[in-house]
């Protein structure tokens, strides 16, 4: 196994110093792509080492700022070289980090997340106000590029100005990477390591046997910082130029995310979830140069960034809150909630479903939480189906894109109509939804089961939860992007607009649903897209596109099928199929829809 590793690794290695340089140096955009998502990796995996202490950091931002801005001054305003100031914004970071560490760790769960989510805010309108020092909202502009690195006399890295910057910072870029996730590694694999490792398995018993828990807190603070400082420094160099803006809100969330996206449990997960973002980014930069064979690589690879980029964060929120779920949501509680007659039941799962902003991506690791806490099947489906269909973002974006209250209504009424039918037809013959190795604990006795199948209590930290989170994450993933590729090459190959031309109600019904099924758009944005359709298909052709698309496509069919058994998803497609077709068609027959 060791060996493996290290094979890995040196392809890696060759791949990245050796292959791209050569292949692509005369393309700046992709080795620019390249390089930021090396330092992006390199600030991630500051976010990632607060996770293995069990803490939630959303404020990477914050340190990634305060390092560029002490790069820039200390280059723009006091003539320090790049190489001076790299370890300026080390220090200041560090130096921060252990000032605002000491109060802030004492905090658990998601109140330090919360404190650490306005840190960013903080710094960016801290820069603001200081415009003697940073030029407030203007920023700082033209740094310069940096200089040679000379070490007795030696030049270890030339000055940039004279060699290919782009080049140069590529290079640099995977030193930085290099060299991060090497420390990271050691660290981790090291008794600091292990020592950070007993705070996310429990804090009080490892303060029990003499750990000195605020000390290791505030020291995983400072190596995070260290990371975001150099990360920041570099950022701004390569852009030479810094705002208060450079990193904001947006970037610590997506910090976070790169993680949750290469896998929590893993310390190359931050460089996992950046690279699989850079690479849709450079499928996409190189559009032109794949495109051959008459098939549009250009538009196909803008269809599976935008659906990507579009699908990813509420994939992650479905999980999260599946997870909490699992957690906290006790069988007693779902007794509660849910009542034992079948039509109760669905009926406030349908009341549900209005109040959840969830899309489809959402619904699915949901739906697998609620069944396996003892949601009646027939409960979840409608649910499941509803949520997406029927939610307040929906209400208003289709209200946006065709003006009518009377068409909002007409979705919003034949959604609810097909959901509580599918949901009650899975009374009829209940099928044997969940995959066996996702039986519930309640199977066995609830959640303080401790049987001989295997049963345990649900880790409810912060950490625990993060840690499920990532692992379910992970599984579901690779089924995501399989049906983004499929509902790529769908929307590629397959001309809507020209075979709408001339077809009969029932053909542009069965179309419609078809184009709904392989777009696989979100459904707080499916109304435009049905919108662009208007003049060439009847309302009731497009009222099947904006029911049945957001119930059942490509992507969540791809989604269901890696959490239940193959014959329960082709149970629910058929008919869900088969009701949409049935309430839409049978709607617009009757003159309810035009």
């Amino acid at each position: 196994m060791k060996m493996k590793k290290i094979a890995l690794l040196a392809v890696f290695l060759l791949i990245y110093l050796v292959a791209i340089p050569l292949v692509f140096r005369d393309r700046p955009y992709f080795l620019r792509v390249l390089t930021t998502a090396s330092v992006l990796s390199v600030i991630s995996a500051g976010v990632w080492l607060i996770f293995y202490i069990g803490r939630i950091n959303i404020g990477q931002g914050a340190f990634a700022l305060v390092g560029g801005y002490t790069s820039a001054i200390l280059v723009s305003r006091l003539g320090c070289s790049f190489w001076t100031s790299l370890v300026g914004a080390i220090l200041v970071t560090v130096l921060l980090s252990v000032l605002i560490g000491m109060p802030l760790l004492r905090l658990k769960g998601v109140y330090f997340s919360m404190i650490t989510l306005s840190l960013t805010e903080t710094a960016r309108l801290a820069a603001q106000s200081f415009p003697s020092i940073t030029n407030g909202a203007k920023g700082i502009l033209n740094l310069p590029l940096p200089g040679a690195l000379s070490v007795g006399g030696l030049t270890l890295i030339p000055d940039f100005s004279a060699v290919d910057k782009h080049l140069a910072f590529y290079y640099l870029g995977a030193c930085f990477l290099i060299i991060g996730f090497a420390v990271l590694y050691r660290i981790v694999n090291s008794r600091l390591g292990w020592l950070f490792r007993s705070l996310q398995q429990n804090e009080d018993l490892a303060s029990s046997f003499g750990v000195d828990v605020p000390r290791l807190r505030v020291i995983a603070l400072a190596i995070c910082a260290a990371f975001a400082g150099a990360g920041g420094a570099f950022f701004v160099t390569m852009h030479q130029s810094v705002y208060p803006a450079s990193f904001t809100v947006q970037d610590s969330t997506y910090f976070l995310l790169y993680c949750f996206l290469g896998g929590l449990g893993s310390v190359w997960g931050a460089l996992v979830g950046t690279c699989v973002i850079a690479a849709l980014l450079v499928t996409w930069a190189l559009q032109g140069s794949l495109s051959g064979a008459g098939f549009p690589v250009g538009r196909a690879a803008t269809i599976a960034v935008g659906m990507t980029l579009q699908a990813i964060p509420f994939l992650l929120l479905g999980v999260v809150v599946a997870e909490l779920i699992e957690a906290y949501l006790s069988p007693a509680l779902i007794a509660r909630v849910f009542p034992t007659n079948p039509l109760a039941s669905v009926l406030t799962a349908l009341l549900a479903a209005f109040v959840l902003p969830v899309c489809d991506c959402s619904a699915v690791p949901i739906f697998r939480s609620l069944l396996r806490k003892g949601v009646p099947l027939s409960a979840a489906t409608t649910l499941m189906l509803a949520s997406p269909a029927i939610n307040p973002l929906v209400f208003a974006s289709t209200l946006y894109a065709f003006g009518s209250w009377s068409l909002v209504a007409a979705r919003v009424g034949l959604s609810v109509i097909v959901a509580l039918t599918v949901g009650l037809s899975m009374l009829v013959i209940p099928p044997r939804a969940l995959r066996e190795e996702s039986l519930s604990d309640t199977d066995h006795g609830g959640d303080a089961c401790c049987c001989e199948h295997g049963c345990e209590t649900p880790d409810r930290s912060v950490s625990g939860v993060l840690a499920a989170t990532g692992r379910s994450f992970g599984r579901i993933l690779p089924f995501l992007l399989g049906g983004v590729a499929a509902s790529t090459v769908a929307q590629v190959l397959w001309p809507v607009s020209s075979l709408l031309s001339g077809l009969p109600a029932a053909g542009a019904l069965a179309l419609m649903m078809g184009a709904g099924f392989a777009l696989s758009l979100c459904s707080s944005s499916d109304a435009v897209i049905a919108r662009s359709f208007a003049s060439l298909a009847p309302t009731g052709a497009l009222m099947g596109f904006m029911v049945y698309g957001p119930m059942m496509d490509v992507k969540n069919v791809a989604l269901l099928s890696s959490q239940f058994r193959g014959a329960f998803v082709a149970r629910l497609f058929v008919t869900v199929t088969a009701v949409a077709a049935l309430v839409v068609g049978g709607s617009w027959w009757m003159g309810v829809l035009s």
